[in-house]
C-alpha cells in the first residue's frame, strides 16, 4: 500500500466510524469528488486541506498510540487497563491508575519496571505543564535497560521521549544527543511496528525547533521506513504532521521562500500540488 492510498484509507475509516457522510465531511473543505480521490487513495491534498480533514474528524498527531504494549505486571487485568486507558488517552486516569498500590505491588521484573515508568513518565507529560517529573520517571525507565537491552525498542521510544522534553526545555543539543542514540544501530534489531513511532518523534522535536526542512526529511525517511517492512501504522500521524509542517514552511519569512516551498511541498506529497 503506497502514502496515497494509506491516507486515504485512514481518513475513510475514520469517517465511516464516525457516522460522516462524504458531503458533511468535505463541507467548506474541498469538493466531494476531491473527497472521493483522497479515500480512493488517487490524490493526496495540499497541507490546508489535509489538516482541515484531519481536524474535522479529530485526528490528533500528538496523541500516540503503541501498536504493541508493554507489560507493567504479571496480573492480566492490570495489563489491559493499562492499555485501554493509553489507548483512550485517558492520561489523568492513567497516571492514577498506575499509582495506585495494586499496580505498583504487581510489578516484578526489570522489563515490568521499565514499562511502568514508561507509561507514567507519558501520562505526566500530557497531563503537566512542569517537564521536571515526567523526565525523572524517563530516567527511571532508562535506568532498567541494563547493557543488553540498550538497542531495545522500548528504550529506544524511552530516549525519543527524552528527546521532545529537551527540546520543549530548549536543550536542543541534548535533544539531538538522545536521537541519536535512538537511530543508533536500529536496522540491527528486529523490526517492531513501534518504531515506526520514533521517525514521527524525531520529526516533531524538529518541528517544535522550526527545523522544518529536516523535519520533513525525517519524517520522509520514516514513511519509506514503514513501507519497507509493510506496514502502514503511525502513517496517518506523519501525514498530518508533514501537512503542519509545508503550512507553516509557506508562511515562513525567513527561509528561502519560493524555492523551499516548491521543493518541501513537492517532496512531501510527491505530486503537483492542487491549488484552491
Amino acid at each position: 500500500m503506497d502514502m496515497k492510498q494509506s491516507f486515504g484509507t485512514e481518513i475513510k475509516k475514520r469517517r465511516i466510524a464516525k457516522k460522516i457522510s462524504q458531503k458533511v465531511l468535505c463541507e467548506g473543505i474541498c469538493s466531494q469528488p476531491m473527497l472521493s480521490s483522497i479515500e480512493a487513495g488517487k490524490y493526496v491534498p495540499n497541507g490546508k486541506i489535509l489538516i482541515q480533514l484531519c481536524q474535522r474528524l479529530e485526528i490528533d498527531a500528538d496523541l500516540l498510540v503503541l501498536h504493541d504494549h508493554y507489560q507493567i505486571g504479571n496480573k492480566k487485568d492490570l495489563n489491559e487497563t493499562c492499555e485501554r486507558l493509553c489507548n483512550a488517552h485517558k492520561y489523568l486516569e492513567l497516571a492514577a491508575f498506575l499509582q495506585q498500590d495494586s499496580v505498583v505491588d504487581s510489578i516484578e521484573t526489570s522489563e515490568q519496571t521499565q514499562a511502568y515508568y514508561y507509561y507514567l513518565a507519558c501520562s505526566q507529560f500530557h497531563i503537566e505543564k512542569n517537564m521536571k517529573t515526567c523526565k525523572q520517571n524517563f530516567h527511571l525507565a532508562l535506568a532498567e535497560a541494563d547493557v543488553q537491552r540498550t538497542k531495545e525498542t522500548l528504550t529506544r521510544l524511552i530516549l525519543a521521549c527524552l528527546g521532545v522534553v529537551a527540546v520543549k526545555e530548549g536543550q536542543v543539543k541534548q535533544s539531538e544527543q538522545y536521537f541519536k542514540q535512538v537511530f543508533s544501530d536500529l536496522e540491527r534489531i528486529n523490526y517492531e511496528r513501534n518504531q515506526n513511532i520514533l521517525y514521527y518523534l524525531y520529526g516533531m522535536a524538529l518541528f517544535l525547533q522550526n527545523n522544518y526542512s529536516k523535519a520533513a526529511q525525517i519524517l520522509e525517511k520514516g514513511i519509506q521506513f514503514t513501507s519497507q517492512h509493510d506496514a502502514h501504522f503511525m502513517l496517518a500521524n506523519i501525514f498530518f504532521l508533514l501537512a503542519r509542517i509545508a503550512e507553516r514552511a509557506e508562511n515562513e519569512e525567513v527561509k528561502t521562500e519560493a524555492r523551499q516551498k516548491s521543493r518541501l511541498l513537492k517532496d512531501i506529497f510527491n505530486e503537483s500540488i492542487y491549488k484552491i
